[in-house]
């Protein structure tokens, strides 16, 4: 394994742990730092600032989905979310595969990164109703030339 690569996976461990940790939860049920006093949710409720009008509509999607879809799908937490994005745009991700797409939620957050790494996604779901939202969702998000669905 060349150093440059030995670099990467290490740094990538590195946020996966970071991540796990701070996406636990902690007093009271309450999850992440910057958890005040009153249940404030400090850093954590900020929405993450697009970087253009393609990120802006992609958040916006990812925010409906939060607000609308959550229930009866298998979504990863906002800031799981998140971490997933960081993880792949920063090792350069040029193939991410994904077992069990639900309503494509994880999915789009992982296109947030290919669409700078110029990669792509694969993504399993076994259901045909969930297969279908997903789709549709990726449509939505405008990400769906990104995306490989095997149903």
């Amino acid at each position: 394994m060349s150093k440059r690569a030995w670099i990467g996976s290490a740094g990538a461990v590195v946020l996966a742990v970071a991540g796990l940790l701070l996406a636990q939860p902690g007093p009271g049920g309450r999850r992440g730092p910057g958890m005040g006093p009153r249940g404030g949710q400090g850093i954590q409720s900020q929405a993450p600032l697009a970087k253009g009008q393609t990120e802006k509509t992609i958040l916006a999607v990812l925010d409906e989905m939060d607000r609308t879809q959550r229930g009866g799908n298998m979504n990863v937490p906002v800031e799981d979310g998140r971490l997933l994005r960081i993880l792949a745009e920063s090792v350069g991700a040029k193939h991410i595969v994904e077992i069990g797409t639900s309503n494509g939620y994880s999915g789009i957050w992982q296109c947030l990164a290919l669409k700078a790494t110029g990669g792509k996604l694969t993504t399993f779901e076994i259901d045909a109703q969930r297969a279908a939202m997903a789709r549709e969702n990726f449509r939505k998000a405008g990400v769906e030339d990104l995306v490989t669905l095997v149903e």
